[in-house]
């Protein structure tokens, strides 16, 4: 009986080495990227836990201010935000039922912020809004489904 215990723990163990080394494209908890993941996970701030994300209502527009909290996090946060400014918000603007708007992304303390400005003053309420909405989409840890599509 432990003889075979023992071979079934070996052959656990050897399935698992034999596993694929890529992993996952999402956050598991207490674990830091090494390096900058790919996938969905690539795109999305709020894939690191100790990301705050706050949208920030301007004058001409909205912006999405993505802040980290420990200081090894900041250089990937600020990855993460590019990539998700460029896949998602500068391929969404001018799509049929969004309006037209500017990108722009810049570096703040500890993280970095999106901002979004429509080109029509009349499209404010609007872009704002769906900011919101994708706000309440990340906070989940994910960008899949964002409104702003």
């Amino acid at each position: 009986m432990r003889r075979s215990l023992v071979l079934v723990a070996a052959a656990l163990v050897a399935v698992g080495c034999g596993a694929s080394s890529e992993g996952p494209d999402y956050p598991q908890e207490g674990h830091m990227y090494s390096q900058t993941p790919t996938g969905p996970a690539a795109n999305c701030p709020m894939a690191i836990r100790s990301t705050d994300l706050e949208v920030i209502d301007l004058d001409d527009g909205v912006a999405l201010e993505f802040e980290a909290h420990g200081d090894h996090d900041v250089v990937d946060l600020r990855n993460r935000t590019r990539n998700l400014a460029s896949l998602h918000y500068q391929n969404a603007s001018g799509k049929p039922g969004q309006p037209i708007y500017g990108v722009a992304v810049r570096n703040v303390e500890g993280g970095a912020r999106i901002e979004l400005r429509p080109s029509n003053p009349h499209d404010i309420g609007a872009i704002q809004r769906q900011a919101r909405a994708d706000r309440d989409i990340m906070l989940t840890g994910f960008c899949d489904g964002l409104a702003l599509r």
